[in-house]
């Protein structure tokens, strides 16, 4: 990173410590960039195909699509198992709430409560 500082300060133009991750992105800079990598037997910085640079963003789309689609599906089918348990909670507390009932009845009285089906 130095040399492209020193290289910046002997064009006259100032280069500050975060434009690493833009250079390559400055079309002054990297036509400069591009003839001293063919230079060194190096790709040029705009070797990439445009066509290639797409095939790749629409596959990372497809996929960030898909993975929306998962978690949608996902929350959805976590939303059906919250609602599933918390009817079987409340069905639960309904049954402890009528034992309590039947348990404080038995304790006030000495009488056992038959509720259940007494025909067989």
């Amino acid at each position: 990173m130095r040399e492209f500082h020193r290289w910046g300060e002997d064009r006259g133009v100032p280069v500050p410590a975060t434009a690493w991750q833009y250079v390559y992105a400055e079309r002054d800079w990297s036509g400069e960039i591009d003839v001293a990598a063919k230079a060194q037997g190096l790709a040029p910085t705009t070797a990439t195909d445009a066509g290639t640079a797409d095939d790749a963003a629409q596959k990372r789309i497809a996929r960030l699509a898909k993975d929306a689609k998962d978690q949608t599906e996902g929350h959805a089918l976590a939303k059906a198992r919250v609602v599933r348990l918390e009817r079987q909670l409340a069905e639960r507390d309904a049954e402890i709430k009528r034992l309590r009932e039947r348990f404080s009845l038995m304790q006030r009285t000495g009488a056992i409560l038959r509720t259940g089906d007494v025909t067989e």
